[in-house]
């Protein structure tokens, strides 16, 4: 790639906060391809416009959503009924773990009391 706007895996990861490696590593599992890698030193060359790609992928991931799903999110981009449902699904997962984690914090409730607490330890006989 012979862009003038090409910037480096250092400039990219100052851009969008985040480090090489972590972009070394998108590359590895396919989320974030560099525009270009150079075939004698293997340094990866990325767009401007990729760096909107990464942020994007650090807005995602602070929503908890794996990696491999990431990765099918920024297929969808450009489908944004797609991406809408891939995010509302999401969404679902997250409301059934935050009920399960509701039901968890009840359990522990009800053990903080002082009758509880003493049947849980409390050497069976």
């Amino acid at each position: 790639m012979e862009d003038a706007r090409r910037l480096s895996i250092g400039q990219v990861a100052r851009l969008a906060g985040v480090t090489p490696k972590t972009l070394r590593h998108y590359d590895r599992i396919g989320v974030l391809r560099p525009a270009d890698v150079d075939p004698v030193t293997g340094y990866r060359w990325y767009l401007p416009e990729q760096v909107e790609q990464v942020r994007l992928v650090r807005r995602l991931r602070a929503l908890e959503l794996p990696l491999e799903d990431v990765r099918r999110l920024l297929a969808l981009v450009d489908d944004r009924d797609a991406f809408r449902s891939a995010l509302a699904e999401h969404r679902r997962r997250i409301d059934a773990r935050v009920t399960r984690l509701r039901g968890i914090l009840h359990t522990i409730d009800h053990a903080l009391t002082d009758d509880e607490v003493t049947a849980m330890t409390t050497p069976a006989t």
